[in-house]
Formats: C-alpha cells, structure tokens, sequence
C-alpha cells in the first residue's frame, strides 16, 4: 500500500498519486489510440476513472514545469503468482512524451519505493512493444515466460 502523500519530484516530473479532479484528464489521456495500442484499455470516461481509483493504486507522471498528467503507472495483482508480495505494473505514457525517457525516469524512481513494499515486480508487455521491452531490460527486467494468445484486444 502506497503512502498517502506519495510525491516523488525527479529531475522533469512530479510523480504523485492522483485525485478525483484529474479523473477526466486521465481518461482523455488514456483513451487515446496510443496508449490503448499496447495496454488492454478501452476508452473510458472520468466515471470509470474514478471507480478504479477506488480499486487500484496509480501514480501519475506529472511534468514539474506544467503539472500536466502524462502518464501513470497502476499497481495491479499479479495474475501468475499467488500470495508471493509481488504486484505488477502497468505503464502508459502520452504520445507527445513518448520516446524520450519520460518513463525511464518514472521507473527508476518509484522501483526503490516499490521495492519497500513487495518483494517482486512484474511487467506484462505485448512482444510487439519493443520499446517496453527495451525499457524493462534496462531497468533490470528479466523475461520469465512468453504467454500465446493471451489476450483479445477490442481490435481481435
């Protein structure tokens, strides 16, 4: 369980946990075509934000400059181990951010506070994510397994 007054400042970011009033940004943010391409969200609206709020922990990835939300990464259960203190994560970045470190600096930052709570973390990526899979390597990610027709997108 995340602190209540998470705020991690990194050198371009704020990551912070969200609130109520920035369920609509979220939800635009993350219904986008981009960000639903590898992560099995459906677009969504600021209810539906709100409701997994209550349901599951989120930081976001807020520019330092702006305050503007680019990104977030959830903490879900992990579905492969049981009962292990492992928690996986799942990340989406905005297109504009994409491709330029945005969420390597993230990571890099909440892994130690992750760390402090779980004693494993865990990323699905699709194998067409490349950069995903490039990121997780760099942070320290090692492959465990790759699961077939594991999942049906909205697109089949």
């Amino acid at each position: 369980m995340l602190s209540d007054n998470l705020f991690i400042p990194t050198e371009r970011l704020i990551l912070r946990l969200p609130t109520v009033n920035d369920a609509e940004d979220i939800a635009k943010n993350r219904s986008t075509d981009f960000v639903m391409r590898y992560n099995l969200y459906a677009a969504c609206d600021a209810e539906q934000i709100i409701s997994e709020l209550e349901n599951y922990e989120h930081i976001l990835l807020t520019e330092a400059e702006s305050g503007k939300i680019i990104g977030c990464v959830s903490l879900r259960d992990d579905p492969i181990r049981y009962h292990a203190g492992s928690i996986t994560l799942h990340a989406w970045l905005i297109e504009e951010k994409a491709y330029n470190g945005y969420m390597a600096e993230a990571l890099t930052a909440i892994i130690p506070v992750l760390f402090s709570e779980y004693s494993r973390l865990s990323i699905q990526i699709f194998s067409k994510n490349t950069a995903s899979i490039r990121l997780a390597q760099k942070l320290g990610f090692e492959q465990e397994g790759y699961i077939e027709q594991a999942v049906r997108t909205p697109s089949g």
